[in-house]
């Protein structure tokens, strides 16, 4: 065996990571310092022709150089991609507007949320012939009057109003516009609608219907394939199955309010967020039900191209949520460096995916989705194997309990100063429940992904035993947590102080990669 890699030969086996680090700087600064966009573009130039002819000469300044230029270039990215509004606000405007998710009537709401992308505008008091239509493509948040049935890919003209985002919650307005998102305009019996007969179509529209699709099947689990909520009788009812198409395909509308706060308050409401959490899931049960094929003559490359494209089916089958193509990009790496046994792979794909979904969407550093994502997987990858390595042992199954029960503790951890940061709420109980729940979730998605792929109507009792019964155990489990005093205390830790833990578990990531040893146990893959 070859002698282990010093902390410094392993970093310099992640060059992504290099690049990273530099140019979430950049984004940060160029978002927060309102510095002209032609001063970040020059400064850019400047610093990459030097980081050239440091190149040449081979100077001792060449990373130093090189990294001003990608903080740069992450800042002038800031500066060109910061959202702002084409369409007038304030005053009425005629507008039309592609629907890109499905509307939702959410708890307090007068009308069903969604959001559009504006395609074309004109002013109120003329009419088109006069002066033309001005093309646009800005995102808008949109409340629709609940009379109006209207769905994704619905092609809507309206006449209506353009307003700021705007919330009593200031971490709300940043949240929408890092998303992209420079208003918000609603469809009211007012607003003359009028759909186009042809709905719009691509990419993303087809997801969102194989969303649709995937959990109309669900619902029949139910007894409520067509149309009207979740929301049911208990047991093994429309409430387990609600949480088991949240988990599934991400769509949370048959969510009661009383459950959606007993999630929050015990800290796993991520658990009703499709995110890379349940992509890792899907990856782990993949690869655990094509673990003979390599057996066969060719076999593992035909288990890698199908895990990779199941790792994409699930992707398209949740709506292709930007946090759930993120995963993917992550997963799909993470299944390659496996295939050509690289272990350093996922962690470079990790990175590197980071710094193209940032270069395209620099507003995305500060989404708390992106956030809680990236943290999350990054202490999966950089925690989890050396902290495995010592409660593995030679019983298969056991290494697969220990190992999710650690994947749940390790996200815990790692979110957990982000979360009450961000919604104001500490969940002691988090760290207990949520390696626990882990083990439901895996059995929740997996019966429940099966449901929906095998064309089996008449084994609808089994599936409704096997997925609801899961999610109704992992309900009552959560329930009871929460019920406990001091389950969660509303808490906001101060933002010098999550940086603080935040080096502090870097500092520790250093130490526990400093020491890792190398060891292959179970079903899990170990650093060699």
């Amino acid at each position: 065996m070859s002698a282990a890699l010093t902390l410094s030969e392993k970093l310099r086996t992640l060059p992504m990571l290099r690049v990273l680090v530099p140019m979430v700087a950049g984004i940060a600064c160029g978002s927060l310092v309102a510095v002209p966009i032609h001063v970040c573009v020059v400064v850019t130039v400047v610093c990459g022709v030097t980081a050239g002819l440091a190149i040449r000469r081979r100077t001792a300044f060449l990373t130093l150089y090189v990294c001003l230029t990608i903080l740069f270039f992450g800042a002038t990215l800031a500066r060109i991609h910061t959202p702002r509004p084409v369409v007038p606000q304030g005053g009425r405007v005629w507008m039309e507007i592609v629907l890109t998710d499905t509307p939702i009537v959410r708890e307090g709401q007068r009308g069903a949320a969604t959001s559009g992308t504006v395609t074309r505008w004109h002013p109120d008091e003329t009419t088109p012939a006069e002066i033309g239509w001005h093309l646009a493509r800005e995102r808008l948040l949109v409340t629709i009057d609940t009379m109006w049935s209207l769905g994704a890919g619905d092609r809507v003209t309206f006449r209506g109003y353009v307003n700021p985002v705007s919330d009593t919650v200031d971490s709300y307005s940043r949240l929408m516009r890092a998303r992209g998102y420079t208003g918000r305009t609603y469809i009211t019996q007012y607003s003359h609608p009028a759909v186009a007969p042809e709905r719009a179509r691509s990419l993303a529209l087809w997801a969102k219907n194989l969303q649709i699709a995937a959990t109309e099947r669900l619902r029949r689990l139910s007894g409520n394939a067509h149309g009207g909520s979740f929301i049911g009788p208990e047991g093994y009812g429309a409430n387990a199955i609600a949480v088991a198409a949240a988990m599934t395909t991400g769509d949370r509308s048959g969510i009661t309010p009383a459950m959606r706060r007993s999630y929050s308050r015990t800290g796993a409401s991520h658990l009703l967020a499709v995110s890379g959490l349940h992509v890792g899931i899907v990856f782990m049960i993949v690869n655990a039900l094509l673990w003979l094929l390599p057996l066969v003559r060719g076999g593992h490359i035909v288990g890698n191209v199908l895990a990779v494209v199941a790792i994409w089916f699930y992707a398209a089958l949740t709506g292709g949520s930007p946090s759930v193509v993120r995963a993917a990009f992550m997963f799909s790496g993470a299944q390659v460096a496996l295939a050509t046994s690289q272990t350093r792979g996922p962690a470079n794909i990790m990175c590197g995916t980071a710094v193209v979904m940032l270069a395209v969407r620099p507003g995305l550093l500060f989404d708390i989705s992106f956030q809680l994502s990236f943290v999350a997987v990054a202490a999966i990858m950089a925690w989890f194997r050396p902290l495995y390595s010592l409660v593995a042992s030679r019983w298969r199954l056991l290494n697969v309990v220990w190992g999710s029960l650690l994947v749940g503790f390790v996200a815990s951890v790692a979110t957990m100063p982000l979360v009450s940061h961000t919604f104001g709420v500490f969940s002691p109980a988090g760290l207990v429940l949520n390696p626990v729940v882990i083990l439901t979730a895996y059995l929740t998605v997996g019966f429940s992904l099966l449901w929906i792929v095998v064309p089996a109507g008449f084994l609808a009792p089994v599936f409704r035993w096997l997925a609801g019964g899961s999610a109704w155990l992992q309900n009552r489990v959560v329930e009871m947590v929460g019920s406990v005093p001091g389950a969660a205390v509303e808490w906001t830790m101060p933002l010098w102080m999550v940086f603080a833990v935040y080096a502090a578990m870097i500092i520790f990531t250093a130490w526990l990669g400093a020491r890792s040893t190398c060891k292959t146990a179970g079903p899990f893959i170990l650093p060699r």
